[in-house]
């Protein structure tokens, strides 16, 4: 599709000082789109936004969506993409357990995303997992109204107020206005 990509090094032991770097603050302000790849979306958080506290490369990037940059992501990378993140688990934990707070016991785990897409909350590999579970129960905890599940192999593009979605397989989209709870 045309574009010219680097590798923004904010990975590894040294993500969090790495996205304070003013050269990849640079990079960043000089390519004005940005793609998040897979892994643990809390550590993806964790660099980019250390103890809540913004560093300068997420500014930057915050900069570039402002001025129509692209800004996306792949799994982990979706993930980070809603205000409110599923940080791990499975349906099954999460209908069983709940959300949870500890890493360490089996549940739901929640977490704050980045915020870029203000739509709803994201859920990713979402057919070839059976995710919907957990997605509905994260929405039900964290009051979030709007999910969308987002399937491997397949990406919803927004351009503006509208979305696209483009790939293999499909995305689902979860309302929960007038959804009764039974705990």
């Amino acid at each position: 599709h045309g574009f010219d990509v680097v590798l923004a090094a904010v990975h590894g032991e040294g993500a969090a000082l790495a996205a304070r770097h003013p050269v990849i603050v640079a990079l960043v302000q000089d390519y004005g789109s940005v793609f998040f790849t897979g892994g643990d979306q809390a550590l993806i958080t964790g660099a980019l936004a250390p103890k809540g506290v913004e560093s300068p490369v997420l500014a930057a990037i915050r900069q570039a969506h402002a001025a129509g940059g692209l800004i996306a992501g792949s799994s982990a990378g979706a993930a980070i993409m809603s205000g409110v993140m599923i940080s791990g688990g499975t349906s099954l934990e999460a209908a069983t357990y709940g959300v949870v707070p500890n890493p360490d016991k089996p549940g739901l785990l929640m977490g704050k995303g980045l915020g870029f897409f203000p739509w709803g909350m994201v859920d990713q590999h979402f057919i070839k997992r059976g995710r919907f579970g957990r997605l509905v129960i994260a929405m039900a905890d964290s009051g979030v109204r709007r999910g969308f599940g987002i399937d491997e192999n397949t990406a919803l593009f927004v351009d503006g107020p509208q979305g696209h979605v483009i790939g293999e397989f499909g995305v689902f989209v979860l309302d929960m206005k007038g959804a009764k709870q039974d705990k």
